[in-house]
């Protein structure tokens, strides 16, 4: 019996292999489009100098290879002990501010890829090195104990270190314009660049959220491309790190026809209540330097754009009805539909619809809409550990819920109307999204045996690379090695195994979709009609404005120790009601403008708004 299962699991990896190569999907010859050699006399096995020798495969080609899962990748980080206490001290400065070093500081890159044929080294000279991410920041270095902390990366291929506000007296002075556009323009296996980061979830796999994207991707989702990789630091054996392609605007043009390129690109976050799409409050330039952060944070087209792509959408997810008509306009419904779905059986707590985070949004430029790409997937696919808000892993969540599983307290409302009007029960394309779902639900990569396909790949490339050379702090008294089926229950603060958690989440969607009719025929009670909108909520719907109801009359109060603005808005009809409602014989002093706002001095005041006649009676309380 034992030989039988040796054997089937063999033919299953032979079967299976295909799926993990080239980028997480194999390029077979049939395809047309298999890496093969330059005809140079001299390729092969070798070491090659970026920058300033030609290399054996194009940058292309070079992708290709990073990202397959069936090569080792092996980094190695040369940097001096001079450079890593610049950035712990960069870490610190910016740390008291309570912002984060924006700082590269220099590191040699060395990149060794080993495909089944040839062993390639590639050599980097003067890369940009500075710590990623925002819980993971911490001071990792000091010149007694070396680096005694794990920490993210991102690398700057093209860093030119000449900014002399950052670094002094020894800024790079560059000799001639081409030099320096050179190094600007540098990159390597086309990537400007590359993003590292530690197993700090502690999934014994090492692969789910490399293995996330690759759902994604298979359901036609933008998302990066991300592999393993065996990764030395200034001598020390860091173990083994995920590297993730970043998302920027080679990515954009990697996956998007030329007619959609040079959209504006946010990253989206959570600064305080994180991306609701719910109003215009914190949309902007990062600026470290300055310690200011924003829920969308502007990516690319820095000195052009004025926000119009998100502007329109917010306010036309905001306000009046919705139509399926009107919500394909502002976004792309089959990627959304897509990204929604794959995200369910993902099971991430800290996303998009479960905590308003970890993504991006990027506009198309022909047409607009709004397509959504996944981004910090290290919580997925039962990675639970010190974070589990719903209790069960996500693995009994219903896809048409309108609560959130996830967030700081577990269980919330579901502010998000990109989901209340779409996915969730009364929403505009809840069918369509069961169909998705059900789609989604018999992809091979959700079947446990696949999963283990590729972490027997992973495990034959690295299990030797896996324990780090000595042990760092944040990590203390943890194991490092590849153990597909160590499993926590799911509502424990630690990992379930893939198998377990997958098993869990398909019987309760099935369960789910089994009923899709009751969440399809729904019809959602109409929320509050009117809202206060002014100057000191950016003119936007929120739930505090609310008016309530009062025998047949809609009041609300506003105190302010300042003066300021406002109009009564309905929310269905989308009428906005100013000065030009208020009686004549209204006792309350205001001023006006052209558009009819009611400006008021500082104080207390009762409105009160009649729907029948629009009158708006004001009194001081």
């Amino acid at each position: 019996m034992k030989k039988r299962r040796i054997l089937a699991l063999f033919v299953c990896l032979c079967l299976l292999l295909p799926i993990f190569s080239g980028c997480g999907i194999v390029k077979t010859p049939e395809d047309g489009v298999t890496v093969t050699k330059p005809t140079r006399p001299d390729i092969g096995d070798g070491v090659y100098n970026v920058g300033s020798e030609p290399l054996p495969y194009t940058p292309e080609e070079l992708y290709q290879q990073l990202f397959d899962a069936n090569n080792k990748v092996t980094i190695n980080l040369d940097m001096s002990s001079g450079e890593l206490q610049k950035m712990q001290d960069d870490y610190r400065a910016y740390r008291d501010k309570g912002s984060k070093s924006p700082i590269y500081r220099k590191t040699d890159v060395v990149i060794t890829i080993t495909t089944a044929t040839e062993t390639s080294t590639y050599r980097i000279p003067e890369v940009g090195i500075r710590m990623k991410g925002n819980t993971s920041r911490t001071s990792f270095y000091d010149a007694a104990k070396g680096i005694y902390k794990y920490i993210h990366f991102r690398l700057d291929f093209g860093e030119t270190f000449d900014n002399e506000a950052y670094y002094g007296s020894e800024v790079n002075v560059w000799q001639t314009e081409n030099a320096l556009q050179e190094r600007k323009d540098r990159t390597f296996a086309t990537l400007e660049k590359l993003e590292l980061r530690w197993n700090k979830c502690y999934d014994s796999t090492y692969l789910k959220e490399i293995y996330a994207y690759d759902l994604y991707r298979s359901e036609g989702v933008l998302a990066p491309h991300a592999n393993l990789s065996s990764l030395d630091w200034a001598g020390v054996h860091m173990g083994i790190y995920v590297m993730v392609e970043p998302i920027d605007d080679v990515f954009i043009q990697r996956n998007l026809p030329e007619a959609d390129w040079d959209g504006d690109l946010y990253k989206c976050g959570r600064i305080h209540e994180g991306a609701t799409f719910t109003n215009l409050n914190s949309v902007g330039i990062e600026n470290e330097d300055n310690s200011e952060f924003y829920v969308y944070d502007l990516k690319n087209n820095k000195k052009t754009s004025q926000h119009e792509a998100l502007t329109a959408l917010i306010n036309g997810l905001n306000n009046g009805q919705m139509t399926r008509e009107r919500f394909a306009e502002l976004v792309d419904v089959e990627r959304f539909l897509s990204y929604t779905a794959v995200s369910y059986f993902l099971g991430n707590p800290d996303d998009l619809r479960h905590n308003y985070n970890n993504f991006y949004l990027y506009f198309l430029k022909s047409s607009g809409k709004a397509v959504f790409i996944p981004y910090d997937y290290d919580r997925c696919l039962g990675v639970t550990v010190e974070y589990n808000p719903s209790g069960h892993a996500m693995t009994r969540d219903n896809p048409f819920s309108e609560f959130s599983e996830g967030g700081p307290n577990g269980i919330q409302d579901q502010k998000n109307p990109l989901f209340l009007h779409s996915v969730v029960k009364g929403g505009l394309f809840v069918r369509d999204y069961a169909a998705v779902l059900t789609k989604v639900s018999q992809n091979e990569l959700l079947k446990p045996e696949t999963f283990e396909a590729r972490f027997r790949i992973a495990e034959a490339l690295y299990q030797k690379d896996v324990q780090p050379g000595k042990e760092l702090e944040n990590a203390h008294g943890r194991d490092f090695r590849f153990d597909l089926n160590r499993t926590s229950p799911a509502n424990r603060n630690d990992n379930m195994s893939f198998k377990d958690y997958i098993t869990a989440k398909l019987n309760a969607f099935r369960g789910y979709i089994a009923n899709v009719d009751q969440y399809a025929d729904y019809v959602r009670p109409i929320p509050n009609r009117y809202f206060i909108r002014g100057d000191f909520n950016d003119w936007s719907n929120r739930d505090e404005y609310a008016l309530t109801e009062e025998d047949g009359l809609w009041v609300y109060t506003l105190r302010f120790n300042h003066e300021f603005s406002f109009k009564v808005y309905d929310d269905q009809q989308q009428g906005w009601y100013g000065s030009e409602c208020l009686p004549e014989d209204n006792t309350v002093e205001f001023t006006t403008n052209d558009h009819t706002n009611i400006r008021l001095r500082p104080g207390s005041y009762k409105v009160t708004f009649d729907p029948e006649t629009f009158v708006i009676t004001l009194s001081e309380v």
